[in-house]
């Protein structure tokens, strides 16, 4: 299980995610990092957080419903890149 974790995290780590806010009709990007890199002001946000958990697998068109503390949000991939930006 320890490896398939960290399989994740080697693979989802430094992705930018750009996608559609639906319900704001938006677009707005992110930056997967890991939870000691996590900085929500600046679009950096956790693996572990519950967006970044759910864009986890995702692909370009995919549409996602995600719980945050505010409520529902939905969301649109735009695009993913892998950025080794830090």
């Amino acid at each position: 299980a320890i490896r398939r974790i960290q399989a994740l995290y080697e693979k989802y780590l430094k992705q930018l995610v750009r996608v559609l806010d639906q319900d704001e009709d938006f677009e707005d990007e992110y930056r997967i990092v890991g939870p000691h890199e996590a900085d929500p002001m600046n679009n950096a946000i956790s693996i572990d957080s519950p967006v970044g958990a759910a864009l986890i697998g995702k692909r370009k068109g995919d549409e996602l419903t995600i719980e945050i503390p505010g409520g529902l949000s939905h969301l649109k991939v735009l695009s993913i890149e892998r950025t080794e930006r830090t």
